[in-house]
């Protein structure tokens, strides 16, 4: 089991990286780990900051 892992101010960044990664820029020219790998699922967390918790009134208090 593999796991790869992106951070990124906004999706569309990750979104670029796993479009070049698996479509390829230009197409077809695609990660060459996929030569070696089949990626079968895959997972996406997205985790706030702490002042976005604050501007959703989520802080936690201390």
């Amino acid at each position: 089991m593999e796991y790869t892992f992106g951070y990124a101010n906004t999706f569309s960044t990750r979104y670029q990286m796993l479009e070049n990664m698996y479509i390829g820029n230009p197409i077809g020219n695609t990660d060459r780990l996929l030569d070696f790998r089949t990626p079968i699922t895959g997972t996406l967390f997205f985790v706030p900051s702490y002042d976005l918790l604050g501007t959703l009134g989520l802080y936690i208090k201390k």
